[in-house]
């Protein structure tokens, strides 16, 4: 015994063994902690959970250890927890409810011994078996129960009298054998004159004593002539596995076998019989007509004593349990008549007969051993099964162009059972059921292939397997259209197309700009598509140069002769920067804006030119204009403004005559899946089914539909990011926006910088160039403050600014793609107009200017991973000495009349600790003096330096200056 445990000692004070009554014995306890005397246990019922760590008081934990002799730091041995557990679990189980009727183990008010009976000493003895601290305190020979690790050996006594033998079973042991009534069966032990023994009660040993669940042993076997047969098949085996028996000479041992066999016949519904034969005889109860089809072989009752009843009952049982069981028969189609010994059925519902015949009643005949099966010939041919493939035919759809009609078909399958026979296949169906009774094997993986594309691809079937499908959606089907009769050439180039590599492109000296690689890949992927019929969108993320990969794109196919013009439709704001980025980079290309009046607007339709640039504002007020016009591209920059399926927007855009459609868009999903759905509605109607179907595929869509769908588009979008792409990008993009006053922007501005010219004109005469520099500075403020907000200036209050709609554009594409900014200004004025626009539109956003006290804290805000979306910042007071690397966007709100100091600004997002490109934008009124600023800059390296120098002789001519008063909207 190892140090701080110790034992539980165990002292059998009383045993009944009377096979009357139900076992009992009852025990006392020692605490044995090594050699030497036994400590004994006064009161069990206090110390058990102790002993087995369940009490909870610390205090009487204690008191009993010392009443016990031992401490806390003592453990029971493993045998000992063993006992400890069987003892106090039918301690609770007597306490308590004690719902189950358990005997108590305490009784007479006796805690010094406990009384376990029937299973509970069962238990107990079997446990003591080889129990190491069994009665360590007492002789030999006062012990009342013993132990041995002797094994008794199986024997068979057989008597015989007239025609009826008994076999009587008997255990063996020393030389001595013991029969049934002087034997106590206990679980895996058997009591002889108070010694245990072990025994394995199998299911064998428990007929040779024909034990019953309480262990009482019968008497012996008894057998008649007769009752030879059953015995022989079911107790014979089950004695002869334990010992060997011999049956006495006259009685006999041969029996037949029961030989089952099921005949099928099929007129519309399976009939079926299961039947038995013994020594070639059909059994046949009285009155049972033979089934269509037998053999001729004799039939007729056999004796229930030599039949085989356990087979019989086994083999039914079998073929219930594919239809559920007994209970359960009738349920599933089936109808039965079964007699003693003979089982009719009739089965009648389609699936359940398809079903079996194909899949259950094939798996339980190669079960059965010696199972014959005779099938009518019409059952054998309705069981037969041949492999089929959907096919279809393909025709262009009358009236419609680019729309196409596929019969879908089956072999064998009816035109109005076609759909039918799609949706079974859907639903998992590997098997369809023709109507003359036979079966098509539909399981090939290429059919689920077709009809998960055709779900995918929400292709409506007709009554009747049609679909009318466009273009692009037949297109997509892939291989199944090579399987396929009447397709046009370009229906399938456009299928091989969609398969096939892109192909490098070569924009030609009529680009002026040096692409980088993932430009060319756009432009080759917008080519590629267009020459397939197909229609995509363009979806990078902003700063990539989508309009420089749409007009690289454009610039190829106006090489074509004779080609309709390209229409260019954006936000108003960015009609001028179309204009300026063809002007940059296609200064070949024939560019016309649509602006002005309407009667402005026609007569500028009608000058030939390769490219029209309008708003969308414009394009829905002069969609009749546009009616009978086609183009050969039309191209929908900031697509997302699309999105509302609805509205006259949408609709106008839709009309739209063009041989291809392209759609511009860093967002093409910003807050409803759906607006993807107008996006393609826009592109390819009906590629992504009706609105409706689109909303409940993909409405709440999981993982794994937003998979499928991002699948199904992949082929007609590209979207790139700058991570994607970083080794092809310089660490900042450097882009000038260009908005354009409306008229009342625009005269507010004439009527200041009217007034500027006059009073300059006025100074120059009375004191000079020199006189009249501080008025020029003054001035050109007040008309910067216009381009900024009108209502910055007097008189400007309530008149929109066109530059703050061009900042909520970019903000917009902003927020939605994830992306931060830092915004500077000059003007705090500006930034509390900012500040207003971006609370109503819910952006996130911080602010630091000169009245901010902690900037620490505000940059810190900002710098958080999950920081907000926007820092508006005065150009002042956060310039210079801020590191906002969180930021990968920098928009210049008002231009600055050092180019350095803006430098020094974006540096605040550009700088050591920045892992990815700066966009930097600055936004500037067309024709106004923004403009003018930024091309006298271009020039004079810092312009207010040379309207405020010290030297005698200014930088700025006179001619400088009315430049910058100058105007040309």
């Amino acid at each position: 015994m190892d140090k701080n445990t110790y034992g539980i000692g165990v002292d059998i004070v009383a045993l009944s063994l009377d096979a009357s009554a139900p076992v009992t014995v009852t025990i006392k306890m020692e605490i044995v902690t090594g050699p030497g005397m036994p400590r004994y246990v006064a009161d069990i019922r206090e110390a058990l959970p102790v002993l087995r760590g369940t009490m909870k008081d610390p205090e009487q934990r204690e008191l009993v250890y010392s009443r016990l002799g031992i401490s806390g730091i003592y453990r029971p041995d493993e045998p000992s927890r063993a006992l400890l557990d069987i003892m106090e679990r039918y301690a609770s189980l007597a306490s308590g409810d004690n719902i189950f009727g358990y005997p108590p183990v305490f009784r007479n008010r006796s805690v010094d011994r406990m009384v376990f009976e029937g299973e509970a000493a069962i238990d107990v003895i079997t446990t003591l078996k080889d129990y190491p601290y069994r009665e360590v305190t007492k002789a030999e020979a006062q012990k009342l129960l013993s132990f041995s690790n002797e094994t008794p050996s199986l024997s068979y006594a057989v008597k015989t009298v007239g025609d009826v033998f008994s076999i009587t079973p008997a255990l063996e042991i020393s030389d001595r054998r013991y029969e049934p009534e002087q034997i106590r069966f206990l679980g895996d032990t058997a009591i002889i004159e108070r010694t245990v023994y072990a025994v394995k009660t199998t299911t064998g040993f428990k007929k040779a004593f024909q034990l019953d669940p309480k262990h009482a042993v019968a008497s012996a076997h008894t057998v008649t002539q007769k009752s030879m047969p059953q015995f022989m098949r079911t107790i014979y085996p089950a004695l002869t596995e334990l010992a060997p028996l011999t049956i006495p000479a006259g009685f006999t041992t041969e029996v037949a076998s029961a030989e089952p066999a099921i005949y099928l016949d099929h007129d519309k519904v399976i009939h079926g019989r299961i039947a038995f034969r013994y020594g070639g005889t059909e059994h046949t109860p009285d009155a049972t007509a033979p089934f269509p089809g037998q053999p001729k072989l004799p039939r007729a009752p056999i004796d229930a004593a030599s039949r085989d009843r356990t087979a019989e009952h086994k083999l039914f049982e079998e073929f219930r349990s594919l239809f559920g069981g007994a209970t359960l028969f009738g349920a599933h189609g089936m109808r039965e008549d079964s007699r003693d010994g003979l089982l009719d059925f009739i089965i009648d519902d389609p699936d359940v007969m398809r079903s079996f015949m194909l899949e259950k009643f094939p798996a339980f005949a190669s079960a059965q051993k010696g199972l014959t099966v005779l099938a009518s010939a019409e059952y054998t041919r309705c069981a037969s099964v041949s492999k089929y493939l959907i096919h279809a035919d393909i025709h262009p759809a009358k009236g419609k162009i680019d729309w196409f009609c596929v019969q879908f078909a089956l072999d064998g399958i009816s035109p109005d059972d076609v759909r039918a026979a799609m949706d079974a296949i859907r639903k998992g169906g590997r098997v369809i059921r023709r109507k003359d009774g036979s079966f098509m094997d539909v399981s090939d993986p290429i059919n689920k292939k077709l009809l998960s594309l055709i779900d995918e691809h929400q292709v409506t079937i007709g009554d009747s397997g049609e679909a009318l499908l466009p273009a692009a959606q037949l297109a997509m089907l892939g291989g199944f259209i090579d399987r396929c009769g009447g397709i046009p050439e370009s229906v399938t180039n456009a299928a091989a197309s969609l398969r096939a590599p892109l192909p490098s492109v070569d924009a030609g000296e009529k680009l002026n700009s040096t692409l980088r690689p993932y430009q060319k890949e756009g432009i080759a992927f917008l080519l590629h598509r267009a020459n397939a019929g197909f229609h995509c969108i363009l979806a990078d993320e902003m700063g990539l140069g989508k309009t420089l990969q749409a007009l690289g794109f454009v610039t190829i196919r106006r090489r074509k002769k004779d080609t309709p013009p390209v229409l260019v439709v954006c936000p108003s704001v960015l009609v001028f920067n179309w204009c300026e980025e063809a002007a940059t980079f296609t200064p070949g290309l024939s560019v016309a804006a649509l602006s002005g009046t309407r009667a402005e607007r026609e007569r500028i339709l009608s000058i030939p030119h390769d490219m029209y640039i309008t708003s969308y504002h414009c394009f829905v007020n002069d969609e009749d204009l546009h009616e009978n016009r086609r183009y050969d591209v039309i191209i929908l920059d900031e697509a997302q403004q699309i999105k509302n399926h609805a509205s006259q927007r949408s609709r106008s855009v839709r009309s739209a005559q063009a041989d291809v459609r392209l759609a511009l868009t860093g967002t093409p999903v910003e807050n409803r899946i759906d607006e993807l759905w107008s996006l393609f509605d826009f592109l390819m109607p009906g590629y992504l089914g009706t609105r409706k179907q689109f909303q409940e595929q993909y409405g709440d869509a999981d993982d794994e539909a937003i998979a499928a769908l991002r699948n199904r588009i992949r082929p007609f979008m590209l979207k790139r990011l700058k991570s994607e792409v970083a080794k092809d990008l310089p660490p900042r993009i450097e882009t000038t926006l260009h908005c354009e006053f409306d008229e009342a922007q625009k005269t507010h501005y004439i009527a200041l910088r009217d007034k500027a010219v006059r009073r300059f004109d006025s100074l120059v005469k009375e004191k000079g160039m020199d006189g009249a520099r501080m008025h020029v500075l003054a001035a050109i403020t007040k008309l910067k403050e216009i381009c900024c907000h009108p209502s910055l200036t007097e008189g400007g209050s309530g008149i929109p600014s066109a530059k703050t709609e061009l900042l909520l554009e970019l903000a917009e594409e902003i927020a939605a793609n994830g992306k931060r900014a830092l915004i500077f200004s000059q003007y705090t004025g500006m930034l509390d107009i900012i500040e207003k626009e971006f609370t109503a539109h819910g952006y996130t956003f911080v602010r630091l200017d000169g009245s901010t006290r902690d900037r620490k804290a505000v940059v810190d805000t900002f710098q958080k991973p999950d920081g907000p979306t926007f820092f508006l910042i005065s150009l002042r007071a956060g310039g210079t000495g801020l590191t906002l690397t969180a930021a990968d966007t920098v928009i210049l709100y008002d231009l600055w009349w050092n180019p350095a100091v803006e430098r020094q600004a974006a540096d605040r997002a550009h700088r050591i600790g920045q892992t990815k490109t700066v966009n930097i934008y600055r936004l500037a009124a067309k024709g106004a003096i923004d403009d003018h600023i930024l091309a006298l800059s271009a020039r004079k390296a810092e312009v207010a330096d040379a309207l405020v120098a010290d030297t005698g002789t200014p930088s700025l001519t006179e001619d400088d200056i009315r430049f910058l008063f100058s105007g040309n909207f």
